[in-house]
C-alpha cells in the first residue's frame, strides 16, 4: 500500500480526497493530512509519503515553498498541486519543480480518480524498477563470485587473462594489473577426524568469514576454497612503495585474522607475497606459499601471519615423487637443517638405489641435483663453482658406497657451512640493529624507522628485535636513554630538562616518569645521590 499526504488548510478537502481514494481505489493508498506548509515538511519525515497533494495557497509557508523544501530532501517524491485559480500563476512555478499534475478547486471526483490512477501507475513502475534492480544486484553478486573464481584460477593455471582484462576490471570496478596475494591455510585439528561433519561446517564458516572480513576492508578478489586453502588478491598501484605496501598488507591480514579469530572459528595461518603484475601472478602465489611454509618451519612461535620479505628460504611439504623430494632436500640444505638433509639424502640416494639404477643413472641423478643445488647456494653467498667442484669430485669414483657416502658428506658439510653463514648474517643484522639504536637514541627514533633501515616490516622487526635482545624495542631504547642520562646527571651541570632533550625526551615530565620507572628515583634525586650539578629544570 502506498502513502498519500494531502496538504490543504481546508479539512473538507482532505476528507473528500480520502473518501474518493478509499471508495474508488480501495487498499491502494493510506491517506494522512496536513493543514499547513510547515506541518507538511514535518510529516514528509514522519509519515514518509510516496505521493503528496499540495495546496499552493495556504497561510504562512505556501505550497510552492513547502514543495521546494521537501524536494531538497526527497527528490523521488511525487507531487500533485491543488489550486483555486484557473490561470495558474502559481501553477507555472510549481510545474518547474517537476510536479506530476494539478487539481483545480472545486475538485471533481473524476479528476481526483484520474490523477490517483496516474500516480499509482508511476509508483508501481518505480517499485518494479526497484525490484528488478535488487534482483539484478543479487544475480550479479552470485555471478561475481564465479567470475572472481574464474579470474583467479585461470591465473593459477597459467592462463593469460590480458585479452579480457578490461572486461574483468569493468565488472569488478577495480584495476587488476598488479597486486599481492594473501593465502589462508587452515591448521589441522583433531576435530577433522573425530567429527568430520562439524569440522566441514566450521571450515566453511571460516572461509566465509575470511571472504567477508577481507572484502569489507578493501577492494579485492577472493577465490573459492580448495581443500584447506583460500586466496585473496589485493590490487596495488604500479607506483606503490614496497616497504609501505608490505606493512599495509600485514596490517590488513592482522585485522582480518582478528575478526576471524573473534568469531571463535578454526585456527588458520596466512602467507603474503610481494606485489606483482599479472604475468607474474604465479610467482606471487609461490611467494605466499613460501612465506606460509617457511614461517611455520622456522618455528616463529605464536605467529600466524608471514610475509615473504620477512622469511628465510622455505620448505615444501609435498612428497609425492622424487623430483618433489629433491626440491625438499634442497630446501633443507638452504635452511641449514643437517638432520633433515641426512634423512632425505638416505631416502633419495641411499644404498637401496643400487638395485634400481645403473651407476651412470645414479651419477646422472646426483649431477642434476648439483645443478639445482649450486644455483640455490649461490644466492646464499656460497660460490657456485666451489660447491659444484666439491660435489662433482665425488662422482669420479665407481664404487656405489664411496660415491654415496662421499657426496652425502660433502652435502652435509655445505649445509653446515650455510647454517654458519646464516647465523653470522643474523648476528651481523642483530649487531647492526643495536648499533643503529645506540647511535640514534637521542633523535625522535621510532620502531618503524629502525625497521625500515633493516628492510623488515615493523611487525617482523619487533619480533626479531625482542628475540635477539630479550627486550622490546621501546624498553631497550628507554634503557639506552636512561643510561646516558645517568652519566649526564652525575657528571655535568646541564639542567634536567636539557639532559632529557639530549637523550631523546623533549617532554621533561615524560623523561622524569621513564627515569623513575627504570631507576626508582627521579632525575633530581639521582643527581643528589650522585653528587652532580644543580636540579634546575
Amino acid at each position: 500500500m502506498h502513502k498519500l499526504l494531502v496538504v490543504d488548510d481546508e479539512p473538507i478537502v482532505l476528507e473528500s480526497i480520502r473518501f474518493i481514494a478509499e471508495r474508488h481505489l480501495p487498499q491502494t493508498f493510506a491517506v494522512e493530512g496536513a493543514f499547513s506548509g510547515s506541518e507538511a515538511i514535518e510529516k514528509s519525515e514522519t509519515f514518509k509519503p510516496d505521493l503528496v497533494f499540495m495546496d499552493i495557497r495556504m497561510p504562512g509557508l505556501n505550497g510552492i515553498e513547502a514543495i521546494r523544501e521537501i524536494r531538497s530532501r526527497h527528490k523521488e517524491l511525487i507531487f500533485v498541486i491543488i489550486t483555486a485559480y484557473d490561470h495558474f500563476n502559481y501553477a507555472k512555478e510549481a510545474l518547474q519543480l517537476n510536479v506530476l499534475d494539478y487539481l483545480v478547486k472545486p475538485i471533481r471526483k473524476e479528476r481526483v480518480v484520474e490523477v490517483l490512477k496516474k500516480a499509482f501507475g508511476l509508483l508501481e513502475e518505480k517499485l518494479e524498477t526497484i525490484r528488478r534492480t535488487a534482483a539484478l544486484k543479487e544475480q550479479f553478486a552470485k555471478l561475481s563470485v564465479h567470475l572472481e573464481n574464474e579470474f583467479l584460477y585461470s591465473l593459477l593455471l597459467g592462463n593469460q587473462v590480458t585479452p579480457d582484462l578490461d572486461f574483468y576490471e569493468g565488472t569488478f570496478g577495480m584495476e587488476l594489473k598488479r597486486g599481492y596475494l594473501i593465502l589462508l591455510q587452515l591448521q589441522e585439528t583433531p576435530e577433522k577426524s573425530s567429527d568430520p561433519v562439524t569440522f566441514s561446517l566450521r571450515r566453511h564458516a571460516l572461509f566465509q568469514a575470511f571472504r567477508f572480513a577481507l572484502k569489507s576492508r578493501c577492494a579485492c578478489l577472493v577465490g573459492a576454497a580448495t581443500l584447506n586453502r583460500m586466496i585473496g588478491f589485493v590490487p596495488a598501484a604500479e607506483a606503490s612503495d614496497e616497504y609501505v605496501l608490505r606493512n599495509r598488507a600485514i596490517g590488513l591480514a592482522e585485522a582480518v585474522k582478528q575478526e576471524v579469530k573473534s568469531a571463535g572459528l578454526l585456527s588458520c595461518l596466512m602467507g603474503i607475497g610481494r606485489a606483482h603484475s599479472l604475468p607474474d601472478f604465479l610467482k606471487g602465489y609461490e611467494e605466499a606459499e613460501r612465506a606460509l611454509e617457511s614461517g611455520a618451519l622456522q618455528g616463529q612461535s605464536g605467529e600466524e601471519i608471514f610475509h615473504i620479505s620477512d622469511t628465510f628460504p622455505f620448505v615444501k611439504t609435498y612428497a609425492l615423487y622424487p623430483l618433489q623430494k629433491e626440491r625438499l632436500l634442497v630446501d633443507r640444505v638452504l635452511l641449514g637443517d643437517g638432520a633433515g638433509v641426512e634423512e632425505l639424502y638416505r631416502e633419495l640416494f641411499g644404498g637401496q638405489q643400487e638395485g634400481t639404477l645403473t651407476m651412470a643413472g645414479y651419477k646422472r641423478r646426483l649431477s642434476e641435483l648439483v645443478v639445482v643445488l649450486t644455483r640455490a647456494l649461490s644466492y646464499q653467498g656460497i660460490s657456485e663453482a666451489e660447491s659444484e667442484a666439491q660435489l662433482l669430485a665425488c662422482l669420479e669414483n665407481e664404487d656405489w658406497q664411496l660415491v654415496s657416502a662421499g657426496f652425502g658428506g660433502r652435502l652435509l658439510a655445505l649445509t653446515q657451512k650455510l647454517k654458519k653463514l646464516q647465523e653470522e648474517k643474523v648476528a651481523r643484522a642483530s649487531l647492526r640493529m643495536v648499533q643503529y639504536v645506540e647511535k640514534n637514541y637521542a633523535s625522535d627514533l621510532k620502531l618503524d624507522d629502525a625497521a625500515q633501515m633493516m628492510n623488515m616490516s615493523y611487525h617482523y622487526f619487533s619480533k626479531f628485535f625482542k628475540q635477539h635482545t630479550g627486550q622490546t624495542f621501546t624498553d631497550y631504547l628507554a634503557g639506552i636513554r636512561v643510561g646516558r642520562a645517568e652519566g649526564l646527571l652525575a657528571g655535568s651541570e646541564v639542567s634536567i630538562k636539557e639532559v632529557g632533550c639530549r637523550v631523546g625526551y623533549k617532554d621533561p615530565n615524560y623523561f622524569s616518569k621513564i627515569f623513575k620507572k627504570l631507576t626508582g628515583l627521579t632525575p633530581s634525586e639521582y643527581r643528589g645521590l650522585a653528587g652532580g650539578g644543580h636540579d634546575a629544570f
